[in-house]
């Protein structure tokens, strides 16, 4: 992420904001770090992560736990 694209964003949730490019890997990323640190999600944020992994194809996302290499490489 640029810093201009990033001062757009300001501290806006998925729900206000999501990258122009790869919103599917944005989403997979902001739900694992929801997930990591127990942070609570509110019901519009919860509605745009589901709105958005809906129109993603094959995106799976996982309990963070130990790196899976295979599934980084993309097999």
């Amino acid at each position: 992420m640029t810093s201009s694209l990033n001062q757009t964003k300001c501290d806006d949730d998925p729900a206000e904001w999501l990258p122009p490019q790869n919103k599917c890997t944005y989403v997979k990323a902001w739900i694992g770090v929801k997930y990591k640190w127990h942070l609570p999600v509110d019901f519009a944020e919860k509605a745009a992560l589901k709105r958005q992994l809906g129109k993603c194809l094959s995106v799976k996302v996982l309990r963070p736990g130990k790196p899976n290499l295979k599934a980084l490489a993309g097999y």
